[in-house]
Formats: C-alpha cells, structure tokens, sequence
C-alpha cells in the first residue's frame, strides 16, 4: 500500500510542472479560489528555492521578464473549484503556473540549488543532514523523500545511487486538491528520518563493499567511525558488538581500516588474532588444507570459532558438519578438542 501511494505521489509531483500534453492558449478565471493564497507575501529568507529571483506566488509576467518566454507550454486545464492551471517549460526547469501565478516549481537541472545549497545529484546523507532540523520523512524505499513548511513542501526524487534527480517545491493545498491525497494521508503512509541510523546503515552498507569512495564520503558527512556493524548476510548481528574498524580488519580492507583510524575509530586489540580469524573462516569456508596448515603453524588456535555470536561454532563442529574429513584431521593433528 506504501508502495503504491508513493509512485502515485511522484507521478502527481509533475501535475502542475509537467502537463505538456500538447500546446494550449491560457484562459484565466474570474472566480478564482486560490487567489488569496498566491499573493507573493514571503520574503527571500523564507523561500526554500528560489530559482533566478522568482518565487511561489510570483505573476507569470516576472516569469516571462526573468527569463523569457517559455520553450514550451503545458495543455490548459481546470481543476474542480475552475481554477486554470498550465505549466512554462525552461529546458529542465519547469515552473507550475496557477492563476497566473507561480504555484509550484520543479527542476531536474544542477544549476539550481536550494536556499540550503542542496541540488540535483546532493546525495541522501547530504540531504538528510541539511534538512534535519525541519523532520523529513521518506517512503519506505528511499524513492520519494519530503519536507513541510506551513502550507509548502519541498520534496526530492531520489534516484538508485540514493542521489538527488529531481527537487519540486509548491504548495501544499495545491497539491492535495490537484492529487486527492492530504498530507495527513502522506505522513501515514511515510516515516520520519532517524538521520544517526540512516548514517550508520549507509557506513555499514559502504563497509560490507568494500566501497572505499562511499566510506570516505560518509565520514565526512559525520558518520560514527565506531558504528557498529551488523549483516544478515555474515550472520552478524548489533548484539555481536563488532565495529566497522574489526569487521575492515576481518576482511583486511586497509584503506577502509585507515580511513575509520583517521576520523578517530576505536583502535581494536589483537589485531592480528582478528587478521588470522579471517583467514581461517576463508580457509575453512574453501577448504583450503595448506592455507589452514600455514595458520596453524603460525600460532592459530586449533579450537577456534567461526561465524558470530548465535551462529558461532569450533573449527572442529564446523568441518565435521560438512563432512570434511581432511580438515578434521588436520585439526586434530595441531591439537584439536574432539
């Protein structure tokens, strides 16, 4: 059900911005109900995207003197309370035009940013950073991520790579009467962004792949560097206590390791136990005789453990459940408990 209102949501994003159904000559209404609430009343401060000086409630005039006349015009329609409403087209930028007035504006252009410096290709952290302050909430799969303010709202496409495709800023009466969906319905249907775990989930997703780019990225935006890992996956869970900083070590990720020690992780003890762990699982996992030899023979305990916490078992419960014979005896020659 989530699912569905939210793609009905970004299709319905485009309604006043995106009507180029074919070209159309704009009527205006006498009788009109959004009249009042379009004046161009707020100040520039107040604006959370103001794009070449126009902003929400500004005439179509200042539009047409700001930048031209349009490229192309969305088809003229009327909306149940017979207000008219088109669309001017620049390229990427697309003003929503109600009225005669600016009711709402969408682009997918990295030249505009918001009045907080956020743009098309600002990635989900950033974003959530920015905006913490002002509760934003997102669909259940990161598509669809917004923010309200009085009656505006300021919402972002988000694309596969969690970065910014497209901003769209209007009203939020606008919206409701053109979609039929309130805001009320959205909020139920959405959740409030938990920014510290949305870090901490994006650190350890970065970490899992070993994504060197994306850690540092994440680091740098505040991300914890002694966030504590967890994966389905490896069958590690919160309860493990296992850092990020151990897991890079386990994996021998080294330039991961030296990015969480630059921003101040944790240092781990016996990190050369946690190194030959890792081989060892690796070695036990592949069945790898004369890997596991040369490990034993380096000081690695015979009856040590593989896997994690409620998953954990000996060397020797682990090869005798596969039926591993070799490694079994292997095992007991280096002094393995039966």
């Amino acid at each position: 059900m989530r699912r569905q209102i939210f793609i009905f949501v970004l299709v319905l994003c485009t309604t006043l911005t995106g009507c180029s159904l074919g070209e159309g000559t704009e009527t205006t209404s006498e009788e009109s109900s959004q009249q009042t609430m379009l004046n161009a009343t707020s100040t520039a401060e107040e604006d959370l995207l103001l794009i070449h000086g126009i902003r929400l409630g500004d005439s179509k005039e200042k539009v047409v003197e700001k930048l031209g006349y349009p490229q192309s015009k969305g088809k003229v329609i009327e909306t149940k309370n017979n207000d008219t409403a088109t669309s001017y087209k620049y390229g990427e930028l697309t003003f929503g035009i109600l009225n005669d007035s600016v009711a709402s504006i969408e682009t997918e252009d990295r030249e505009y940013k918001t009045a907080s410096g956020i743009g098309i290709g600002s990635t989900y952290i950033e974003l959530m950073n920015t905006y913490e302050h002002m509760d934003p909430r997102e669909s259940e799969g990161r598509e669809f991520v917004y923010i309200t303010e009085q009656d505006r709202f300021l919402s972002f496409v988000m694309g596969s790579d969690e970065r910014i495709e497209q901003i769209s800023y209007g009203y939020q009466s606008v919206f409701e009467e053109f979609s039929g969906i309130t805001f009320a319905e959205l909020d139920s249907n959405s959740r409030q962004v938990d920014v510290s775990k949305t870090q901490a989930n994006s650190l350890i997703e970065a970490v899992y792949l070993n994504d060197i780019e994306a850690v540092e990225r994440l680091l740098a935006e505040g991300a914890d560097p002694d966030t504590t890992f967890s994966s389905m996956a490896e069958g590690i869970e919160p309860s493990d206590r296992i850092s990020v900083l151990w897991y890079s070590i386990y994996k021998e990720y080294y330039e991961i390791i030296t990015l969480l020690e630059k921003h101040g992780a944790k240092q781990i003890k016996d990190v050369q136990e946690v190194r030959l762990r890792g081989h060892a699982d690796e070695a036990l996992q592949n069945h790898d005789l004369e890997k596991m030899k040369r490990l034993l023979e380096t000081g690695l305990d015979p009856n040590g453990y593989i896997g994690f916490g409620q998953w954990e078992e000996t060397y020797m419960s682990y090869s005798s459940s596969r039926n591993d014979q070799e490694m079994v005896d292997l095992l007991l020659s280096y002094g393995a408990n039966r």
